[in-house]
């Protein structure tokens, strides 16, 4: 999955946004993290970019929280809402 962010318009939007903005790569790698996304994990964008998703999940949620980003992937479908549970 590859992000295209070349359009200023967007980017803005994603930096000035209020709630977390994340994506990941096919990898689970952080391609993107917003000023709200370093407010609420208390992590530098410099830091998170590059790393796995996995330092944001506790270890507890890791393995389930993988199995519905696949299914994501493959469906483009998700049950369950971000922050919720």
């Amino acid at each position: 999955m590859k992000h295209s962010l070349s359009a200023p318009p967007l980017l803005g939007i994603i930096q000035s946004a209020t709630e977390p903005i994340i994506t990941i790569d096919e990898r689970h790698r952080i391609v993107m993290f917003n000023p709200a996304a370093e407010r609420v994990f208390l992590c530098d964008a410099d830091k998170a970019i590059g790393a796995n998703l996995d330092m944001l999940i506790p270890a507890r949620f890791r393995t389930a929280h993988a199995r519905h980003v696949d299914r994501f992937k493959e469906t483009g479908i998700s049950e369950r809402q971000m922050g919720l549970g």
